[in-house]
């Protein structure tokens, strides 16, 4: 991506209040690609006093035939949800040593699970982070019902 300013100037580059810098121009590029300067942040010239967001200064600088898509908006970014992801996934796992014997196991997954699902519940998208809470907690009725039943059994033969 072209920023049609020269390789050999120096330019700072601003963001939320704080700037950085000085860069070399040909080095801009390839911060851009690789995301560590964004379409939003500022930009000027070392010399200079006038601030413009690096999109404009794509915009700006293409020649007048090109089409250049406008950045993506952070509407537009794919949102994701560790912490909601990694309460589903372990959901599914506490379940599985549910069934084949892995009850002191899977209740500490459980609970951990539940935990992620839980702060999961304030990030976006929330689907994971319910379906993990869900899983999670059908683990954790299930063992306490297992551990119940087998307290009462013990109960019952001691009596006996």
């Amino acid at each position: 991506m072209s920023f049609g300013i020269q390789d050999d100037g120096k330019y700072f580059v601003a963001r939320d209040g704080t700037t950085y810098g000085p860069y070399r121009g040909d080095a801009l590029p390839a911060m851009y690609a690789a995301k560590q300067v964004l379409s939003t942040d500022l930009i000027s010239e070392v010399s200079g006093t006038e601030w413009i967001t690096v999109a404009q200064a794509i915009a700006t600088t293409q020649p007048s035939g090109s089409q250049v898509a406008p950045p993506p908006s952070s509407a537009e970014r794919e949102n994701s949800n560790g912490l909601g992801l990694a309460s589903f996934v372990i959901g599914i796992v506490s379940f599985s040593l549910t069934f084949v014997g892995g009850g002191c196991v899977g209740i500490f997954f459980a609970l951990l699970g539940l935990a992620f699902g839980v702060f999961g519940l304030f990030r976006s998208p929330r689907g994971f982070a319910i379906a993990g809470i869900i899983l999670n907690g059908i683990t954790v009725l299930l063992l306490a019902l297992a551990a119940l039943g087998f307290a009462l059994c013990c109960i019952g033969a001691a009596a006996a």
